[in-house]
Order: C-alpha cells, then structure tokens, then sequence
C-alpha cells in the first residue's frame, strides 16, 4: 500500500505557505492469512489514514478554532502515529512494516520515519566533473560510460531477527506483555540532504530483497 500527496501548509518560522510532497510505503506482514485475516488491510487503512490527515490539515480553515494550530508542516513520525490511532480506533486487525517521508520544496531536504524493513534509498548522478577523486571513474571513457548512477543513501532496517521486522499492529486489544508490535516514536526518523537530479527509491523489503 502507499500514498503520495501534495499540499500547501504554512512554514512554522514564518507561517508563508509552501508547497509540500508527502508519500509512504506499508508492508501488510502476510502470517495474518492463517488467522482468516487480510493482511492488505491494515497496510491499505493506514496510508489512507496518513493521506486523510495531510488534506485535513490543508483545508482547515484559519479561522476554526485551534487551525493555525494544526495547519502547519507535519512530520512523518506524527503523521505515523497519528494514522496508527485511527486505524486502531476504527479496529482493523493487523499489522505492517512503514514509511513515510515528507519532501522539503525550499530546503531541498527528505525527511523520513522508517520502522521495520521498508524503507528509502537514495541514488545520486556521480559525473566525473562533480565527483570527488575517490568515486571518480577513471578508468573508463566518459563517452563509454552507461550510467554514472551511485547509491548515495540508504535507509536503516529495523528487525527483531531475520525476517521478523518491527510492525505496528492492532489484534483488537492492547498487548500487554511483550509482543513484536511497536509504535511511532519507535521508528527510525532521518533528514538527507537531495540534490538536483537524485532519484529517490521507497519501496518494502518485497522490492529490496529481490531487486
């Protein structure tokens, strides 16, 4: 499951609109079959809910009570843990791995929050004319040269043990003892620095581990 979206929300040092991109990744964890349980569900409710909570915050309006509150640049983790509470509240059974990462316009900065094995990689145009003498290609002709791609970020898995990633998940109760559900704040959260020209990756560990 994923979303993408593009809203205006103001900056909080100057309250100036800008324009915002938002997008996400959630891996439903596929054992939820043997229980009669649609592992899609989860990870499908929870981009949702991440998607509902950017247009909310976009279209509030000023003048309602507590807007220029809530009307303001989000971050990944709190649109998370945000959209965790509802799917909760609205008692979805399940779990998923997630990411969700919010693209700074002006600042030219990523900022992400990853929990589990999904997760973002970064691939940059190393040119012989910009790279630095350690990732220069010398030896090869630059008319020769068919891609001058480098991987130039790579995102941090979170796992309990092989295959075993951390997840958010609701079984329509709180869990008590300990179990391989996590929360929000649990995520690793990241800022990269992009630069013109960057192809920017997100993706499940179904696309890392075969690709």
């Amino acid at each position: 499951a994923y979303f993408v979206s593009h809203v205006k929300l103001p900056d909080e040092r100057d309250g100036t609109l800008r324009d915002v991109t938002y997008f996400g990744v959630a891996d439903g964890v596929g054992s939820w079959k043997e229980y009669n349980v649609d592992p899609r569900e989860f990870s499908h409710k929870l981009m949702e809910e991440c998607e509902n909570i950017l247009l909310e915050a976009c279209h509030r309006e000023n003048r309602d009570p507590g807007g220029s509150k809530f009307r303001r640049v989000i971050a990944p983790s709190e649109i998370l843990a945000q959209a965790y509470e509802r799917v909760k509240a609205e008692n979805v059974i399940g779990s998923s791995t997630a990411c969700v990462a919010m693209f700074d316009n002006i600042r030219h900065q990523l900022h992400f929050s990853n929990l589990g094995d999904s997760g973002i990689i970064v691939l940059r145009h190393i040119d012989s004319a910009v790279a630095g003498s350690l990732k220069r290609d010398k030896l090869t002709p630059r008319i020769e040269r068919t891609s001058d791609l480098r991987v130039a970020f790579v995102s941090q898995q979170q796992l309990h043990s092989f295959n075993h990633p951390y997840q958010l998940g609701w079984i329509g109760e709180e869990v008590q003892e300990k179990s391989s559900f996590k929360s929000a704040r649990d995520s690793c959260t990241t800022s990269f620095h992009l630069r013109r020209g960057d192809i920017i990756i997100m993706g499940t560990d179904g696309l890392f581990d075969n690709v």
